[in-house]
């Protein structure tokens, strides 16, 4: 997980699916990013024993992709929340930029992104028995089926999300607007 822990991301399922979890030693939990619930997150974890939770703290910018190179799946977790249904976390498409298969634990606009692209797995939020099953479900899977997934997410940002494609979409959005306010 990389970026904001705060009140939205629910960050408590995690934890809560990681213990669940913690019989499979192979399988961590990292968290990179800080919040205002960060503190209490790190104490909750350290207070359960958990020991295949990690806290890296606040990284730079730039170090991003790198620790995501680093992992075999990208996680963003949001709140059950009607706002989180219709909203898309800008770290997805950092995820799916990076080529590597993204668990989103959230219902919505979201989870139909990933599914559309085959960009990896989805459940629903704040269930920590589906995120703890999702995460079997990816670890479970082999390499290859991963490595497809994490394709198929790139493919997806470089056709419709990248910077370029977006600007294009923008300019093309603006000269309409533009013929269209010129007819009136």
């Amino acid at each position: 997980f990389g970026g904001n822990m705060g009140l939205g991301q629910a960050l408590d399922t995690v934890l809560e699916a990681a213990q669940r979890l913690s019989h499979l030693p192979d399988i961590q939990f990292v968290f990179a990013g800080d919040g205002v619930d960060k503190a209490r997150l790190e104490a909750l974890a350290q207070e359960t024993g958990l020991a295949n939770v990690r806290f890296l703290g606040q990284q730079q910018a730039e170090k991003m992709p790198y620790l995501y190179s680093l992992s075999d799946v990208l996680l963003a977790h949001y709140k059950r929340d009607p706002l989180f249904e219709i909203s898309i976390p800008s770290k997805l498409f950092a995820y799916m930029a990076c080529r590597r298969p993204v668990l989103m634990a959230s219902d919505g606009d979201a989870a139909d992104l990933v599914k559309a692209a085959g960009a990896g797995v989805t459940c629903m939020a704040e269930d920590p028995d589906a995120l703890a099953k999702a995460v079997v479900e990816l670890y479970s899977m082999p390499p290859d089926e991963r490595a497809k997934m994490g394709a198929a997410g790139r493919q997806a940002f470089l056709q419709q999300y990248s910077r370029n494609v977006l600007l294009q979409r923008h300019e093309e959005l603006l000269s309409q607007v533009a013929r269209l306010g010129a007819k009136l």
